[in-house]
């Protein structure tokens, strides 16, 4: 009965593929470009739409078809969402918490801001895609000037449990000694747990060379998309302040809400824009300086706030950079401090120890 009930659901299930097409499907998915890989294009792809006139809905359905998955499935369902009777900025919104992207925030934010505020998006809409790019080259740099030092600081975490092999087969009293008296065993459970501290330290090193010590300096271009997507939509350095402050990256948003409010009270922009700096620092300087000079004095902002994302970007890459060369001088200290005594222990002391062994005898 078995075996006609295993011979029927055969029957019944369509045939799994075979290995090789699972091992082409695999590969397949591998090359798949990601989702911050395919942003730039994407939002260029939708900037050439609206400069032929289409809505901003057309373009991202233009955009989804000219971008392969997985990005393409997420634009797609914007339009489906959008087709239904949904706002363009709920199926925006919606598409930005599902999909998992360094760059997803900020497309999604320029994106709802174009929507919002109609206007000539396609310029800012570049910009942004610069921005993401740049973000993206910065990010295959830092991998690439951290290959050396991962692949070292593996190599170092291995070599006290290799060469202790290696002197176990040469000498097997080694391991005796290691397991058999107490002081080989201290030594093994203290060698041990070095040369773990010492690969976890050197792992937490190599990560945090990738991560942005200033969030704020790191921000600072995504929020000048913002800015000349809000500006260059016609809106006033008000409104446009209101606008961003909405759709700011994280460091950004509480400071420019704080402004928001102030203006609320009756304060000048440019006034309540004095403050940022207090609240975000020094890297937030210059683009407060473009955004009160240009209310008190009337210069152009928007070609400032272009050179000032462009600095903003190449700042950016200059801090990667130092950080990505940093990272093997600082693997010299778990080196020193848990890998070299690991390394002692697990290999100097047995064969010290039996040595003295054979003196004695």
């Amino acid at each position: 009965m078995n075996s006609v009930r295993s011979r029927v659901a055969r029957e019944l299930l369509p045939p799994s593929p075979p290995r090789s097409s699972r091992w082409r499907a695999a590969l397949a998915r591998h090359r798949m470009p990601s989702v911050d890989a395919a942003l730039p294009e994407a939002l260029e792809a939708m900037a050439r739409s609206l400069r032929s006139g289409a809505s901003l809905q057309i373009a991202i359905d233009e955009a989804s078809s000219s971008v392969g998955p997985p990005l393409a499935v997420g634009l797609a369902d914007v339009t489906a969402i959008a087709a239904r009777g949904r706002s363009v900025v709920d199926a925006i919104d919606g598409w930005a918490t599902q999909t998992d992207g360094d760059g997803v925030a900020l497309a999604a934010a320029a994106l709802a801001l174009g929507a919002e505020l109609g206007g000539t998006a396609a310029r800012s809409l570049d910009g942004v895609a610069d921005t993401l790019r740049d973000r993206n080259a910065v990010q295959r740099e830092i991998r690439a000037l951290s290959t050396q030092a991962r692949a070292s600081a593996a190599v170092i975490a291995i070599a006290p449990f290799a060469f202790s092999a290696l002197v176990a087969l040469a000498d097997p009293s080694s391991v005796t000694f290691l397991v058999a008296s107490g002081f080989g065993v201290a030594c093994l459970v203290i060698g041990i747990a070095l040369d773990i501290v010492g690969a976890w330290w050197m792992r937490r090193i190599v990560t945090r060379a990738g991560r942005e010590r200033d969030p704020v300096a790191a921000e600072t271009a995504d929020t000048i998309d913002l800015f000349v997507l809000a500006l260059g939509a016609g809106l006033n350095l008000r409104l446009a302040v209101s606008a961003v402050a909405r759709r700011a990256p994280v460091g950004w948003s509480a400071a420019l809400e704080r402004v928001v409010e102030r203006v609320d009270r009756g304060q000048r922009v440019s006034d309540a824009l004095d403050g940022v700096p207090d609240d975000l620092g020094p890297a937030a300087r210059p683009v407060v300086r473009a955004l009160t000079g240009a209310e008190r004095y009337g210069t152009p902002l928007l070609p400032t706030l272009e050179r000032l994302a462009l600095d903003a970007r190449l700042d950016r890459r200059r801090r990667a950079e130092e950080a990505a060369r940093r990272v093997p001088v600082k693997l010299l200290f778990p080196l020193v401090l848990c890998v070299l005594p690991a390394f002692g222990l697990l290999t100097v002391a047995p064969l010290l120890a039996g040595a003295v062994e054979a003196l004695r005898l």
